[in-house]
């Protein structure tokens, strides 16, 4: 919820909407903005596009909440469908990524089951990398990879096992150290 509070012309337009010293192409390139003032006191300034959307938004009755929740929706349904295309693509260091991201969306929406075994896949395909000398012995992102494994055993209330998996990240970043 808020209001608009401002108007700003594209940069290079005056007040009058003349053209200042800017070129035509100058000025599509600086769209005008809206400033919003949001009843917390955040301050936005938005293009018109996004401004129809929220007036639409608004209109339906639709709240923040919902909104959050269909692009978190939509972002996760991005994500499922970057494991596939890579999968089908044999792209194995993108679809590593594509699982970790998963991971970290499932760990930050209170998922761990979810994020341990999008962990668990990343680690496996970085694992087959390494074995087959695409990547270092060292490479940063088996590290990480442990972290989270480790943090996500802590959500699972599993220490023992987040412990292992913290030894392993240290491991990898003493020996990227000596390397």
């Amino acid at each position: 919820d808020g209001s608009v509070v401002a108007y700003l012309p594209p940069e290079g337009v005056g007040r009058e909407g003349e053209a200042d010293d800017a070129t035509e192409e100058e000025v599509e390139a600086a769209p005008a903005l809206w400033r919003l003032l949001h009843t917390d006191g955040d301050v936005e300034e938005v293009e018109l596009d996004e401004l129809e959307e929220a007036l639409a938004a608004a209109a339906e009755g639709r709240s923040v909440e919902q909104e959050v929740e269909q692009l978190l929706e939509a972002a996760w349904e991005a994500l499922e469908m970057g494991v596939a295309l890579f999968g089908e693509s044999g792209q194995t260091l993108p679809l590593a990524e594509a699982h970790e991201r998963l991971a970290d969306a499932a760990l930050q929406n209170a998922q761990p089951e979810r994020a341990f075994e999008e962990y668990g896949a990343a680690r496996q395909l970085l694992l087959q990398l390494r074995e087959s000398g695409e990547l270092p012995p060292d490479h940063r992102r088996l590290a990480d990879i442990e972290f989270y494994l480790g943090l996500t055993q802590l959500h699972l209330g599993d220490g023992r096992s987040a412990k292992a998996h913290y030894e392993q990240a240290m491991l990898l970043l003493q020996l990227r150290r000596a390397n």
